[in-house]
């Protein structure tokens, strides 16, 4: 459900960049301009990859109550 909400807010001010799959891979990349778009706008915000196409999870996932 997440993914097509996110699929419409491309463009907007929504940081839909920043939502990848529960492997942190970029899925969503076909929605953007050109498919580089959503690695481009992670790699400027410092976001680290294990993969092309694939965020390092490890460094990046989001623990509810670990803030």
């Amino acid at each position: 459900m997440v993914g097509w909400a996110l699929k419409d807010a491309v463009g907007g001010d929504l940081p839909c960049h920043r939502v990848v799959n529960r492997n942190g891979v970029l899925t969503g990349r076909r929605h953007f301009e050109t498919p580089p778009v959503m690695a481009e706008r992670l790699r400027s915000e410092g976001i680290p990859f294990v993969a092309e196409d694939q965020v390092d999870l490890d460094a990046h996932r989001w623990r509810p109550g670990e803030e």
